[in-house]
Formats: structure tokens, sequence, C-alpha cells
């Protein structure tokens, strides 16, 4: 799992839910609505400084945040000192205490390094899920790496498979972060793999009204939303 470094983390807790970034929150709770989720307790995975947390408190009845790296729990608690959260810990078979309702994972993927290990984060997703839970997944196309987007474009060589690293640049806190490339096919197929249904892939297309410099996001969707149902 690649993890960010404290010199990052003080930056990427600078970003705002805006620019390109903005279609990747713009639609869950319509989506929600949509599909008819009730996402109750739920667990904001990969939660970083809690800026995903800052967008879906407002329709869940409480949010657990988690991640690996100890300076961004910390972030997120000096932001939401209320919110209970936890460090991952990437070798138990679910997450600690009672189960949720709904998982989020906002760009959690761009850090999972092997199949191996999106199998197994996706396999304690569905044994943490009380029955008939969610998971939603956020998660990047290789448009990042290619399109001219507002606030994120590619940084060197494009990935020529899924399982290899490759930049980026956060143009609004002028941060070049590594990701790892996997196609949202993969991950749908990993979750089918653990048990997973697909409900919904979602693919947000930027819109006038939303008020974002937007140049390539209103043909090309920068991200995927992937709605996972656990099977009843």
């Amino acid at each position: 799992m690649i993890e960010f470094l404290e010199a990052d983390v003080n930056k990427y807790s600078h970003s705002t839910v805006s620019g390109t970034g903005y279609l990747a929150y713009r639609d869950i709770s319509q989506l929600i609505d949509e599909l008819h989720l009730n996402p109750g307790r739920a667990l904001d995975l990969g939660c970083g400084c809690g800026r995903s947390i800052g967008v879906i408190k407002a329709f869940c009845d409480s949010v657990t945040g988690c991640d690996i790296n100890p300076e961004a729990l910390e972030k997120t608690h000096q932001a939401y000192p209320d919110i209970e959260l936890f460090r991952n810990d990437l070798s138990a078979g679910k997450y600690p205490g009672d189960k949720f309702d709904s998982i989020f994972s906002v760009f959690m993927f761009f850090h999972v390094e092997s199949i191996d290990s999106m199998r197994k984060e996706l396999s304690r997703c569905y044994e943490s899920l009380n029955e008939g839970g969610f998971l939603l997944v956020v998660h990047g196309n290789l448009s990042l790496a290619t399109a001219n987007y507002a606030s994120v474009e590619g940084i060197g060589p494009l990935p020529e498979k899924e399982g290899v690293h490759h930049q980026v640049r956060l143009k609004n806190i002028d941060l070049i972060v590594e990701d790892v490339y996997w196609t949202a096919e993969t991950i749908i197929q990993e979750c089918k793999n653990v048990g997973f249904q697909l409900i919904k892939h979602h693919l947000p297309l930027g819109k006038k009204s939303d008020n974002q410099p937007y140049i390539d996001e209103y043909e090309n969707p920068p991200y995927s939303y992937l709605v996972m149902k656990k099977q009843r």
C-alpha cells in the first residue's frame, strides 16, 4: 500500500472539493437516493485528512474514518474531533467493532499495489458490512493522466499495464502524487470475486451549473463511481 510522506500529508490536507475533484463527490448523494440505499452507519475507508468525511457525514447517521497513515488521521481528528477513527490494520480479517451499513472509499484504490492486496481489502469490506449493505468506490480513470483537466494533470509516461505506478500533479496544491493504475473493470471483477454485486457504474461529467473551471471534464469523465452491494 502506497503511504504518503508527512510533508505530502500536510500539503494534501489543504486540498478542497473543487475543480476536477468536485466530480469525485458531486453525485454521491444523488446515487444514494436514486438506488434507494441506506448509508446508516458508514465507514470512510482511506479517509486521509478528512475531506471525504466532510461530504458523506451529511447523509449518514454516523461516520467512522480509517487510514493507514497516522499523520493523516491526526489531521482528520483536528478537523472532526467527534468522529471515531482507527488505523487500518492490513493484516486483520475485518474492520474493528460492529459491522457497517455502508463503506465509502474515495481514491483509496490508487494506493493498492497488487491484485492480492486489492482482493484482501475488498474481502475485509465484504466481511465488515451488514447484509444488504453497500460499498461505494470512487476511482480515477486513465484520462486523469491524459486529458486536459482543470486541476489534475499526468506527469511522465503513461502506465503500459495495470499495477504500474504513474504520477499525476494536483494543480491546486502543486503536489505530485504517485498512483497505481487499475481499471474500473478490474476493481469491479475483484468485487464480484469476493461476493459483491455491481448495481451501478457511474461516470460523472462536468456541468456548467457546477461553477467549476472545467476544461475536458464536460466530455471526458475523470472518475468512476462503483456501487457494489452485499447480497442478503
